[in-house]
């Protein structure tokens, strides 16, 4: 029986190719992870550190292995769905409800007032890490409504 790979079958439409991704040339610096999420508008625990690529990588020094933490460099993200983070100081909440390759959709709000000031955002990886870095809300064109939300479940909190 000849093998299904090698057979001309026609894939459906939906099938989408597993084409190897381009590669990038990445470079470990290494850090001190408290010190470096440290100052954060929002908190980051370290069940998160891995969402901005840092982690336990070896090392040589004098020909002898050791482990440090380190950051990918260009950073690589790794959000998933769930992934909470809380404001320092206000109450606020930043929660990721999707990821696709090249954006998160993430949801604001106040815990405890899930009925104001609730908003959703489809932006680049890196720009959630400013906003969770710096506290400031992205711009209003990264803004959905609850039309283009991913998430059943919070799209009623987002303004139509």
């Amino acid at each position: 029986m000849d093998d299904l790979f090698e057979q001309n079958i026609e894939k459906p439409s939906h099938f989408v190719s597993a084409e190897p991704p381009t590669p990038v040339k990445r470079t470990s610096k290494k850090l001190y992870p408290w010190s470096y999420f440290h100052g954060w508008a929002y908190t980051v625990v370290r069940a998160h550190w891995q969402a901005f690529g840092v982690e336990l990588r070896e090392f040589m020094k004098n020909k002898a292995p050791f482990t440090a933490y380190a950051i990918s460099v260009p950073p690589r993200y790794d959000f998933h769905e769930g992934d909470v983070f809380h404001h320092q100081s206000d109450g606020s909440y930043i929660q990721v409800v999707a990821v696709n390759d090249t954006h998160v959709e993430a949801h604001y709000g106040l815990v405890g007032r899930e009925d104001i000031n609730h908003a959703g955002f489809v932006l680049p990886p890196a720009m959630l890490e400013q906003w969770l870095r710096t506290g400031e809300m992205p711009p209003t064109t990264f803004a959905i409504t609850a039309g283009m939300s991913k998430s059943v479940t919070f799209r009623y909190r987002l303004p139509t």
